[in-house]
């Protein structure tokens, strides 16, 4: 159960860092640092429009895959996006950097079902509401503290190191289901 508390803390802990450090990189870069509402609008269209168009179908794919296999490829390539971002905003600016967070973001709705799907794979069915509960509460803590920390490295290292630091937690992520050996759930039939 400890293991699972620490790997939905290591993703929420990264997301929170992310959105701070993608929130000082639009201010820094916006036309009007002092009015960088503008820029700021952009971020909900980038982050949830992969969601609308590829959510459904990737959910349906996902329940038929390897789900830690999913979760490694889609933790690989989250945090390869999330370090692209970095020479991405320096050479095309905010519009290359919102081409990246968009990608990131089909990443995730890969990521998420999986995420949602693999608990079950990782403890028994006895400790599965404890589990539940233990990574709710992570959850909320890693969500505190990502965002606290985050807010003070942010404004102190800058914007790239909050995506460097991102970036190696998704590998930390990839490290660590790739040394798990989740049970496996004898699933349904898929729908026809």
């Amino acid at each position: 159960l400890n293991a699972v508390a620490a790997l939905w803390s290591t993703w929420i802990f990264g997301d929170r860092l992310h959105y701070l450090a993608l929130l000082a990189l639009i201010v820094e870069r916006a036309r009007d640092p002092q009015n960088p509402a503008p820029e700021l609008a952009i971020v909900p269209a980038v982050s949830f429009l992969p969601a609308i168009l590829f959510g459904p179908a990737a959910g349906a794919l996902v329940d038929t895959w390897n789900t830690r296999r999913v979760l490694v490829a889609s933790d690989f390539l989250r945090g390869s996006l999330v370090l692209i971002l970095i020479p991405a905003a320096g050479w095309g600016g905010l519009p290359a950097a919102f081409a990246v967070v968009f990608l990131l973001f089909t990443a995730n709705a890969f990521f998420l079902p999986a995420r949602s799907a693999i608990l079950p794979d990782l403890v028994s069915e006895a400790d599965l509401v404890r589990a539940n509960s233990l990574a709710t509460l992570a959850g909320g803590a890693a969500t505190i503290l990502g965002s606290l920390l985050g807010g003070i490295l942010v404004e102190r290292v800058g914007w790239r190191w909050g995506f460097g630091i991102d970036g190696a937690t998704y590998f930390v992520s990839v490290a660590f289901l790739a040394a798990i050996r989740p049970g496996q759930r004898v699933r349904g039939p898929r729908p026809a």
